[in-house]
């Protein structure tokens, strides 16, 4: 019994260790039963694997988005492989470092309550489980995030006198490092330079503005040096997405460039989306399926996060920091993504120190409030916050769990699992040095462990021009698969980049394709081979690359006259009816394929069909004296005497040809 009670007085004086080792171990538990070794559909995750493989071999450097998570990823690269399993489990440990951190950061400066509540949101957010267990730099960005903090509280607290102790320039190196690290992981943590301007320039503090800013650019100078000069780098990383803010459409810089009206409506709609959809979500208030956004809660929100930074600032410097590189970040992201992209990760980096701000804002507020019944309300909205996300978290572990029993690759839909599959066959069974293109090269060369060539958008609308660039690029097979448009469910509409790629050669060059291998039927993915070079074919191999002109391009007229002829000389006039009728019900010029059909139902002693056909030909072709010859044999077959006077006619029209 005294033991017991003694086991109760510790856990009661150590509630804040006990309340965040629950956390971690409840993160870890989660992160556990939600696990697998399957890199995302969206692509970016991928190309931090293959990025840090080019980087360790001397192919090329990741400027793109953000260099150092690959360059850190490298070296189990060049050791183990491309190991999916253990640079996820890489991040699981950043993220767990982060909750273990953000205890350590502000367990001075927070009241306990918003302490305990940041840390035991962010060990049970579904999202954050999510990402924590992936290959996307979140979960580094997250850790660099809060160890800046962590930093700049030791920084803040350096005296003039004191600037160039061994102690402050330790501290101000260290800060100075991992705001470079944090730049070099995306681009958007330049906000913490902003910041540090706009908090030391307010506050008046400029012999530590500019040794911070020397900090930084001590390890800044150097690496944009190394990059641009050793790998030659030239409009890459921050200053190039920053080139292309301005364009309504990054993929489509013909469409122009954003005048201050559009910029005004795309940084008020990611507001929108952002705060009052996403983050409404990650606090449990909205269901993960909605795509409902409210512009009241997004203008209270924003109000409100103004007043408290005010608030902060006369009472709170350490959260007017955290408010200050909030509004800058937050602010920048609206403005420079683009309202489509809609990516709930842009905001989930922020979501530790969003729930801290506000959560230490409220507090304050409801000290200042003398009624108990405020207090007990916010208690109430923080516990349902809490057991929201815990039940979203089990919704999701369980669905988890019932999708990897049934596979390998289970959790991803049937278009993604066709897609995977295909990359492994072309890995096994494609040789090598063979060029292959498809719509997510990263992707599928984890899957492969080969390299792909990526196409990601139409390029020109142009046969020759498009055959030119493909073979330019050496490109022998290209991957087309079926990918969804909506993710989440089958519509029957898909991606169609590679299938229109492909459909621009084939209007002009009906035999340059030739279907090798398929995975799947309604969603399938399949290989096809190019044929570039115009060579001479025989009959069966021409309707075979017929056949796969149709398969991509079932529209393709000229493909369909072409096949159907072809199919004379093999005698299939089945299948010349068949392809005729199809080119009958999409064409405007009809004639062509009726007297293809036509000659078919002829051959294959169908006259009074053939009668029909021959009909409407001499009605929209009465000068063809063939069609009236034909006409008259059909009759002739059946014994009808009207073949006298179609072949008259037949004989007249001859004889006006000359």
């Amino acid at each position: 019994m005294k033991e017991t009670n003694n086991l109760i007085r510790h856990i009661r004086a150590n509630k804040k260790m006990v309340v965040t080792g629950v956390s971690v171990f409840l993160f870890m538990l989660f992160s556990y039963l939600c696990f697998n070794s399957l890199v995302s559909i969206g692509g970016d995750d991928s190309y931090y694997i293959i990025a840090a493989k080019n980087f360790i071999t001397g192919k090329s450097f990741p400027a793109w988005h953000g260099a150092l998570y690959p360059i850190l990823l490298s070296p189990f690269v060049a050791l183990f492989g491309i190991k999916v399993t253990l640079f996820k489990l890489l991040s699981v440990i950043f993220t767990i470092a982060q909750i273990i951190l953000i205890y350590r950061t502000w367990l001075k400066q927070l009241p306990i309550p918003v302490l305990l509540l940041s840390i035991v949101l962010c060990s049970v957010n579904i999202k954050i489980i999510a990402y924590g267990g992936s290959t996307y730099s979140e979960p580094l960005f997250m850790l660099l995030q809060v160890i800046l903090f962590y930093l700049f509280y030791k920084v803040d607290s350096i005296t003039d006198k004191d600037l160039f102790t061994r102690t402050s320039v330790v501290k101000l190196l260290l800060f100075g490092l991992v705001a470079f690290m944090l730049v070099t992981t995306r681009n958007i943590g330049m906000a913490v330079v902003v910041t540090i301007i706009i908090y030391y320039t307010i506050n008046k503090r400029f012999k530590l503005l500019v040794s911070t800013l020397l900090s930084f650019l001590i390890f800044y100078i150097p690496f944009s040096i190394y990059s641009k000069f050793y790998w030659n780098l030239k409009g890459v990383g921050f200053s190039a997405q920053l080139s292309k803010v301005m364009y309504i459409n990054p993929y489509k810089p013909s469409e122009g460039t954003e005048n201050f009206s559009g910029m005004v409506t795309r940084f008020w709609d990611n507001c929108n989306q952002y705060l009052s959809k996403h983050l409404l979500k990650f606090l449990g208030f909205r269901d993960y399926d909605s795509i409902n956004t409210s512009n009241l809660i997004t203008t209270i929100i924003i109000l409100f996060a103004i007043v408290l930074t005010v608030h902060f600032f006369r009472k709170r410097k350490d959260m007017f920091f955290v408010g200050i590189y909030l509004i800058v970040s937050l602010v920048t992201t609206f403005i420079t993504q683009q309202v489509y992209w809609d990516q709930e990760r842009l905001i989930l980096i922020y979501l530790p120190l969003i729930i801290i701000f506000f959560g230490t804002g409220l507090y304050d507020i409801s000290g200042l409030v003398k009624h108990k019944a405020v207090k007990i309300i916010l208690v109430i909205v923080a516990l349902l916050s809490v057991g929201l996300n815990l039940k979203n978290t089990i919704t999701e572990t369980i669905k988890c769990n019932k999708t990897k029993d049934a596979g390998r690759y289970a959790t991803y839909s049937p278009d993604w699992q066709n897609y995977v599959k295909m990359s492994e066959w072309v890995g096994k069974n494609i040789p090598k040095r063979a060029v292959v293109a498809c719509r997510k090269p990263n992707m599928a060369q984890i899957y492969g462990n080969r390299e792909f060539i990526g196409l990601y958008k139409v390029t020109t609308f142009d046969p020759d021009t498009m055959l030119l660039n493909l073979s330019r690029k050496k490109i022998e097979y290209i991957i087309c698969g079926r990918l969804r448009s909506v993710p989440t469910e089958y519509t029957g509409e898909y991606i169609t980049t590679v299938h229109n790629t492909l459909k621009i050669i084939l209007q002009k060059y009906l035999y340059a394709a030739e279907k090798i291998h398929t995975i799947g039927k309604r969603e399938r993915t399949t290989l096809y081979q190019l044929h570039l070079n115009n060579a001479e074919i025989d009959l069966k191999t021409a309707i075979k690359r017929l056949e796969t002109n149709l398969d991509i391009y079932p529209d393709n007229l000229n493909a369909l006259y072409a096949i159907a002829e072809l199919n004379f000389k093999t005698k299939n006039y089945s299948a010349i009816i068949n392809y005729s009728n199809r080119g009958i019900n999409l064409a405007d010029k009809k004639m062509p394929f009726i007297r293809l059909r036509g000659l078919a139902y002829y051959f294959s002693g169908k006259y009074q069909k053939a009668i029909t056909d021959y009909k409407v030909l001499t009605v929209n072709e009465a000068d063809n004296w063939e069609h009236w010859y034909n006409l008259g044999v059909c009759y002739y077959k059946l014994g009808n005497d009207n073949y006298k006077k179609c072949w008259q006619k037949s004989e007249v029209l001859k004889k006006q040809r000359g």
